[in-house]
């Protein structure tokens, strides 16, 4: 005879679950209020991303939130930092591992440009950097970052001209700028447009002329050079 020793009423025994490190947990909060914070702005604007308001939806104590960002200029930078890791990751799986080297990469950059500039984080972005003309504590802390952006625009503008052949650096240097500057705008219309389909075809329109502007540059290039 045969005895079964788990009782039916026990049921099969579950395997205690791991428990989080102090590291873990900080990130999380972290990444809620900050995930809070992209959220407020990009519904709300500027004035309604105070700290009292993102703590609240990220359901946080307030002291939770002051000890993870002391001020707001703090989460501020920390949501500017995160969306500009996620942009530039996205950018990374979408064109760099996604085309070879040369005019392909080049031309299917600008959808992903435009896929990045519609996202949420995007617009939360310009809510800082136009909330930073007046807050004297953001414009410092923001100042290091816009740097680094003007930073970035030389390095990329380096690497589209080793893609596709090109030497006037500062020609595809002004083209990025124009080229973030509509994005940009496109995207504030977009928010506020009945009309989605014009903003396309703006957008499609602007793509044309870029692409018009940078095959110049390669022709010219190729002339030199023959």
């Amino acid at each position: 005879m045969t005895t079964n020793l788990q009782s039916p009423a026990v049921g099969k025994i579950k395997a205690p679950r791991a428990q989080q490190s102090n590291e873990e947990r900080t990130a999380q909060t972290r990444g809620k209020i900050i995930d809070a914070a992209i959220a407020l702005l990009f519904s709300g604007g500027y004035g309604a991303a105070t700290t009292t308001k993102v703590a609240k939806k990220a359901a946080v104590s307030r002291g939770a939130m002051t000890h993870h960002f002391r001020t707001r200029a703090d989460l501020m930078l920390a949501v500017t930092e995160k969306v500009m890791r996620e942009q530039y990751q996205h950018r990374i799986e979408h064109i760099a591992y996604a085309y070879p080297p040369g005019p392909q990469r080049y031309y299917a950059s600008a959808d992903v440009s435009w896929e990045v500039e519609r996202q949420p984080g995007a617009v939360a972005i310009l809510e800082i950097m136009m909330a930073s003309r007046n807050d004297r504590a953001l414009q410092q802390r923001f100042a290091s970052w816009l740097d680094r952006v003007d930073q970035v625009r030389r390095q990329v503008a380096v690497l589209i001209a080793r893609d596709l052949g090109i030497d006037d650096i500062e020609s595809l240097e002004d083209m990025l700028q124009i080229h973030i500057a509509t994005l940009r705008g496109l995207s504030i219309q977009l928010m506020f447009t009945r009309r989605p389909e014009e903003i396309e075809r703006a957008r499609q329109l602007y793509k044309h002329y870029e692409w018009t502007f940078v095959a110049q540059l390669m022709a010219r290039k190729k002339a030199q050079t023959t």
